[in-house]
């Protein structure tokens, strides 16, 4: 009797956990999803204002990369710094992503936004960036 109790307590939690990161994971990508389903124009900008249209495949490449890079919450660094961008100019918005260093960069999804977000374990994807700058 005790054991079907524990079973009862325990089986809604680890249902709500599954759920739970299943939800979050799917989010992590969501801003380039809805990106995908239109149409849109992505360039790099350079600090010296320099800009470099991009084929829309780099886009499924970022997409395929993003999932190794783990959320830091807001940025709180300097934004008045120039760093590379890239931009994502669709349905009358931007995306902007901003390479900090060779293992973070920092996200602003809508024009609207007030916020960054900031991310790290971004090597692979920064070098991947890094080639369209050259």
């Amino acid at each position: 009797m005790k054991n079907k109790k524990i079973i009862l307590i325990i089986l809604p939690i680890i249902i709500l956990l599954v759920i739970g990161v299943l939800l979050l994971s799917k989010k992590q990508n969501n801003w380039i999803d809805i990106i995908l389903k239109e149409d849109y124009e992505i360039y790099t900008l350079k600090c010296d204002g320099t800009t470099n249209i991009l084929n829309n495949d780099v886009l499924k490449e970022i997409k395929k990369k993003w999932i190794k890079l783990s959320d830091n919450g807001p940025f709180l660094g300097d934004l008045n710094t120039c760093y590379k961008k890239i931009i994502i100019n669709y349905n009358n918005d931007i995306v902007d992503i901003e390479i900090i260093n060779n293992n973070s960069l920092i996200l602003k999804e809508s024009n609207t936004s007030d916020y960054y977000t900031y991310y790290t374990n971004a090597d692979s994807l920064i070098s991947y960036l890094n080639n369209y700058f050259n």
